[in-house]
């Protein structure tokens, strides 16, 4: 199980703050801890990045780092895809997914 409270103390930013989940204000490393998330490397909003992918800690989304380039449907790219949900904030998830890309090309994920 990964130590969420150690991480944040390398990864600060990332794991400061607050999310509301189930109309409960609760700390990202609560949140990190609860669903057995991995690392999280940097944060956009509710959206994280994680060394395995994205994910969104208000409502679980996990999308895995490999299907950062997939289409949906055979046509449709994350971010047309996202665009239908009313609870995602596209301008943080575009942010979340394009430095997600970033570093999967750099080999930092």
């Amino acid at each position: 199980m990964v130590n969420h409270a150690h991480i944040a103390e390398y990864f600060p930013q990332a794991y400061k703050g607050y999310v509301k989940v189930n109309q409960q204000k609760r700390s990202i490393i609560e949140i990190a801890t609860g669903r057995e998330m991995p690392p999280i490397l940097q944060r956009f909003g509710d959206w994280v990045l994680t060394t395995e992918g994205i994910d969104n800690l208000a409502i679980s989304y996990p999308i895995e780092k490999e299907r950062f380039d997939e289409k949906l449907g055979g046509r449709e790219s994350w971010i047309e895809h996202m665009k239908e949900k009313e609870w995602c904030n596209m301008s943080d998830f575009s942010n979340v997914l394009m430095t997600g890309k970033k570093f999967v090309k750099y080999g930092i994920i």
